[in-house]
């Protein structure tokens, strides 16, 4: 089967442990720091607004209840809003460690793939992947070499070509022969390289 076609499942969720799991626990960490936070402030100002307002509940109006109530779901609303500013700050600060070195990547997919085989880019210190850039440049800095190592084969094979057609009033049918079985040896060793 042409490895092209063939299907690759996923067998294993966490491939990436030392990435996965410090991102999973981040995330629950914060969802459970916003979730005490939320829990710990209304607790205070439903509290602090029970004592203060206890002696006074029958004698409190609907439009004082209704104050009350609006100042429990305020304060509610702005520590979430807090809270969610912080961690959507923090989740992008801490994610584009992962999603910048992708990107970087796609970029340089991008120019190999329209030939440049320079492209190098540095990741930055803290950002994750450096070991698929790492196996990134390995492969083009590989991929470089054959391509420098087959274009002086292909020079080589012009020159030999060049000279069998310049001297070929001068060579026997059998030089002309091992000399083209010469060139053929160097073509067979430009496919020798590559699967496709």
């Amino acid at each position: 089967m042409n490895d092209v076609h063939k299907t690759y499942r996923r067998t294993h969720f966490i491939v990436k442990p030392e990435i996965q799991i410090k991102y999973v626990v981040f995330a629950a960490g914060a969802v459970v720091l916003a979730g005490l936070a939320i829990y710990a402030f209304t607790l205070l100002s439903v509290t602090s607004a029970v004592e203060n307002t206890v002696t006074l509940v029958n004698k409190l109006t609907p439009a004082e209840a209704s104050l009350i109530k609006d100042a429990i779901g305020r304060t509610v609303f702005i520590v979430t809003a807090v809270l969610v500013i912080l961690v959507a700050v923090e989740g992008i600060l801490l994610w584009h460690r992962i999603t910048g070195p992708i990107y970087a990547l796609q970029q340089m997919m991008r120019a190999v793939g329209a030939g440049n085989l320079s492209i190098s880019r540095q990741l930055r210190e803290k950002d994750e992947l450096k070991d698929v850039a790492a196996d990134f440049y390995r492969m083009i800095h590989a991929i470089a070499g054959y391509v420098v190592e087959d274009k002086q084969v292909a020079e080589e094979i012009r020159r030999r070509l060049d000279e069998v057609i310049t001297n070929k009033d001068a060579l026997s049918i059998s030089e002309i022969n091992a000399r083209l079985t010469v060139i053929q040896g160097l073509l067979g060793s430009l496919f020798t390289k590559f699967r496709l």
